[in-house]
């Protein structure tokens, strides 16, 4: 069917990180690992309407210092699913349920809560498109059961900090995006 679209994607990196011991004042290189898979399926049934569905699993495993706070694994995974309706005067609306597990360990002497954490994800969105692409309103609302959990973000990972996919209460958002 030419209203079905899929893909798959697997990666994997093995890092040599130099990290600054500020005790001895050395650097030790410490092994990280990424483990990286999605899968996705898309569904327009109508020229109005689309389905999504997805899978994505990431699991971290680094060497971990006794009383390092930063996680030692994190395994997460998440199932999206999604329906979104786009009406031909520019309107547009969607509601997307995400089912979250996540497990957590970390060093011995850590600070922080390790252990296990499912949950599932309400979001809603509307919006307007205006008309030839010159922009977008948009009106979303996140975690729409305020649902509370424990979410590990990936920040201990990277260079770059970045912002948390989930967050454990209702989030409004109101984005517009003009063209000119």
């Amino acid at each position: 069917m030419k209203s079905i679209y899929g893909g798959i994607e697997i990666s994997r990196r093995d890092l040599d990180v130099p990290i600054q011991n500020f005790q001895s004042f050395t650097v030790d290189i410490e092994d990280r690992e990424q483990n990286l898979f999605d899968a996705y399926l898309y569904w327009t049934p109508h020229p109005n309407w689309a389905l999504t569905a997805a899978y994505q699993y990431d699991k971290i495993e680094r060497d971990a210092q006794p009383g390092d706070d930063a996680p030692e694994e994190l395994e997460t995974a998440t199932i999206p699913l999604a329906v979104r309706y786009f009406h031909p005067v520019g309107l547009f609306s969607e509601v997307g349920v995400t089912f979250l597990h996540q497990d957590v360990e970390r060093a011995p002497g850590s600070s922080f809560d390790e252990g296990t954490e499912t949950v599932a994800l309400v979001d809603l969105a509307a919006g307007y498109r205006l008309p030839n692409r010159r922009g977008i309103f948009r009106l979303e609302v996140r975690n729409l059961l305020d649902k509370e959990f424990n979410f590990q973000d990936v920040n201990f990972f990277t260079s770059e900090t970045r912002v948390p996919e989930f967050t454990p209460d209702l989030t409004i958002f109101a984005e517009a995006t003009l063209r000119f």
